[in-house]
């Protein structure tokens, strides 16, 4: 079935496994189905977990097809990315901000007990400041595109920066895996990953629309302006990032610069 929204065509299922848009016509067969008597509440209930399971699962396929074709060729399939592809973008997002978080709470795991409120101090409050951290950039770029008078909406500049941050949400995978296993080089992977993302990524992003015009903003300048905007909001949101960055970086040092 075609989905709406993307024009994809899918095989079956509930909503699309390339943008999870609902495909309307799957859904409504379903919701008319009847049952006998008694049963009916119950039998629209199961049916309603059963969409719900079918929805995850169709949505999990879609995106793991999403994240290795753009693990492959990232600035490629970045390029081509628009707000179809925004719940995808926003899954990236998420991942990639809840990985520094919860590998420096598992790592601090042994001594959580002498930090104040650890669970919010060191995994919810730098969650939040990153997910905030993350779209603040995205913003950052939109408006380098709108000075340069490039059409192209917020949805659109967003969803192409978070499919951007696809591997550096692969660097994060293996900091948290070289974390399980004890291995103090995962301090180095989460070092490159965020500071990857903040300086590489955001270039890049610019780069996919002004590539091939001569009128806007240079890319270098637009590149410094999306820069300093960076880390004027990293200095704004010191409570909430500066602790988590400081474990990184301390971490980083200590472990794996051996004269530090």
């Amino acid at each position: 079935m075609k989905c709406p929204n993307c024009q994809y065509e899918n095989d079956s299922g509930n909503y699309c496994i390339k943008c999870g848009t609902p495909l309307m016509e799957n859904t409504d067969s379903k919701d008319q189905r009847e049952f006998p008597g008694g049963e009916q509440e119950n039998g629209q209930q199961t049916v309603q977990d059963h969409d719900k399971l079918e929805t995850v699962k169709t949505l999990s396929k879609g995106y793991f097809q999403y994240f290795l074709t753009v693990l492959k060729n990232p600035y490629q399939e970045a390029s081509k990315v628009g707000k179809e592809q925004q719940m995808n973008s926003f899954i990236t997002i998420g991942l990639y901000s809840i990985f520094i978080p919860m590998i420096i709470y598992f790592s601090l795991f042994d001594v959580l007990q002498w930090i104040e409120k650890p669970f919010f101090n060191l995994f919810l409050k730098p969650f939040i400041g990153s997910v905030l951290f993350v779209l603040l950039i995205g913003l950052y770029i939109f408006l380098v595109i709108k000075i340069s008078k490039i059409p192209a909406t917020i949805q659109d500049v967003i969803s192409r920066f978070g499919t951007m941050l696809v591997p550096f949400v692969a660097i994060f995978a293996l900091a948290f895996i070289t974390a399980f296993l004890n291995m103090r080089i995962f301090f180095m992977f989460l070092f490159l990953g965020f500071t990857s993302a903040i300086f590489i990524a955001p270039p890049f992003v610019l780069m996919s629309y002004t590539k091939g015009r001569k009128a806007g903003i240079d890319l270098l300048y637009g590149t410094l302006i999306v820069y300093v905007l960076t880390f004027f909001t990293i200095n704004l949101f010191s409570d909430m990032l500066f602790s988590m960055i400081g474990h990184v970086f301390e971490g980083f040092f200590q472990n794996v610069i051996p004269f530090y």
